[in-house]
C-alpha cells in the first residue's frame, strides 16, 4: 500500500456527530498502523476524543472563531504537509491544504445510505482506486481509560452500587424536541426496579438536572442521580459496567451503540433509519405517525411532541425487559 505517514481527519462539532465518525477514524488507524493521525474537532465534542490512543493529537477548531485565527490555523496546518486528508465536514481544508488524498466534496452519490455512520464509512471508498482500504482493519476505539473506569467505580461505590446489575437512562437530549416526558422514564425506572431488581443511574451534562430532578421526584428509591458528576470519558466506563441503556436520541445513546452496550433508544421526531440501530442488542421505541420523522424545529402538528408524548411505558419497559432477558448469557466488551 502507498506509504501514508501524516494524516489529518476532519470531524464534526457536535458530540453524538462525532461518536458516528469514530469508525472512521478506527479504520484509519487499523490501515496506517505507523501513521501521524491529527484530529480537527469542534470544542464540544473533544472530551470524546481526548485521551484516545487512536489520535496522536487532537486539534480544537471553533468555526465561529475570527478570520486571522483561520488563517493562522491554515497556515500551521499547511507546514505539515499531510499525505491524507479525511474530511467529513466538507470544508475546503482538503484543498488548500493540497495533501497527496484527500476526500472529495461531490457526495450525491452517499444520499442514498439512510444510516448517518455507514455515510461516513463510504466517504473512504473515494480512495479506492488509489488508496485503497481494508474495511477488516479496524483498531479497537478506546472510549475510557483504567484511570476512567476506577474513578466511575469509586462513584458507585459510594453510592452503594458497587454489587449488583443496573440500568442507565440518559432523558436527555440537545434540544426539548427529543425528550420523552420525565414521568415515563421515571414509570420505567421504577418497573425496572421492582419487576427486574434493577438499580436505576440517571445520567447527563449539568444542564440536564432539570430533568433528572423532575424524574427523581416521581422514580422510587433504586435511582441514583449521577447527571453532572462525570466527563463523559468516564460516563463511557460507567455505561460498560451497566446491562442497557435507556436513552432518547442523544450522544449517550451513540457512545453506546458503539461500545455494544445494548439500547432501547426513544425516537420522535428524528430518523431513526439514519441514527438509530435495530438488531438483537438494540430496540427503537417509536410512533409511527404521518408526520414523523420530520426533523422540524417546532411540532407542525396540534398535539404537541405527539410522536413522543403517545409513547407509552408498556412499550419501553417492554423492550428493556425483551434486551434485559438476552443478556442473562452474554457478555459485551468492556475493556479499555
Amino acid at each position: 500500500m502507498t506509504s501514508i505517514r501524516n494524516i489529518l481527519f476532519i470531524t464534526l462539532s457536535n458530540l453524538g456527530d462525532v461518536i458516528l465518525t469514530v469508525p472512521v477514524l478506527s479504520l484509519l488507524r487499523g490501515n496506517f498502523p505507523e501513521a501521524v493521525i491529527t484530529v480537527l474537532v469542534g470544542p464540544r465534542a473533544c472530551p470524546v476524543l481526548q485521551g484516545s490512543a487512536t489520535a496522536d493529537e487532537i486539534i480544537i477548531y471553533d468555526k465561529n472563531g475570527s478570520l486571522p485565527y483561520k488563517w493562522k490555523l491554515l497556515l500551521a496546518l499547511r507546514a505539515r504537509k499531510f499525505d491524507l486528508v479525511v474530511d467529513l465536514k466538507n470544508s475546503a481544508f482538503p484543498y488548500l491544504l493540497n495533501p497527496r488524498f484527500r476526500t472529495s466534496c461531490f457526495r450525491g452519490g452517499l444520499k442514498k445510505i439512510e444510516s448517518k455512520r455507514e455515510q461516513h464509512l463510504a466517504c473512504l471508498r473515494h480512495f479506492e482506486d488509489k488508496l485503497p482500504i481494508d474495511y477488516g482493519k479496524s483498531a479497537p476505539f478506546d472510549f475510557f481509560s483504567a484511570a476512567d473506569l476506577a474513578a466511575v467505580k469509586t462513584k458507585l461505590r459510594a453510592r452503594g452500587l458497587d454489587s449488583g446489575r443496573f440500568v442507565v437512562m440518559a432523558p436527555g437530549a440537545n434540544t426539548h424536541l427529543k425528550r420523552w416526558t420525565a414521568e415515563g422514564f421515571a414509570a420505567v425506572a421504577d418497573k425496572l426496579a421492582r419487576e427486574q431488581k434493577m438499580k436505576v443511574v440517571l445520567i447527563g451534562a449539568e444542564s440536564d438536572r432539570p430533568v433528572t430532578d423532575e424524574i427523581a421526584q416521581y422514580a422510587g428509591e433504586r435511582l441514583f442521580d449521577f447527571s453532572g458528576e462525570t466527563t463523559m470519558r468516564q460516563l463511557a466506563a460507567l455505561l460498560s459496567l451497566s446491562s442497557l441503556l435507556v436513552a432518547n436520541d442523544s450522544s449517550p445513546m451513540q457512545l453506546a451503540y458503539e461500545m455494544k452496550i445494548p439500547v432501547v433508544a426513544v425516537f420522535g421526531p428524528t430518523d431513526d433509519r439514519k441514527f438509530g440501530r435495530r438488531n438483537e442488542t438494540s430496540a427503537v421505541v417509536r410512533k409511527n405517525l404521518p408526520c414523523a420523522p420530520c426533523n422540524a424545529a417546532q411540532c407542525r402538528i396540534p398535539e404537541i411532541k405527539k410522536c413522543l408524548h403517545d409513547i407509552t411505558l408498556d412499550e419501553v419497559y417492554g423492550a428493556c425487559a425483551t434486551l434485559l432477558s438476552g443478556r442473562e448469557n452474554s457478555k459485551h466488551a468492556v475493556a479499555p
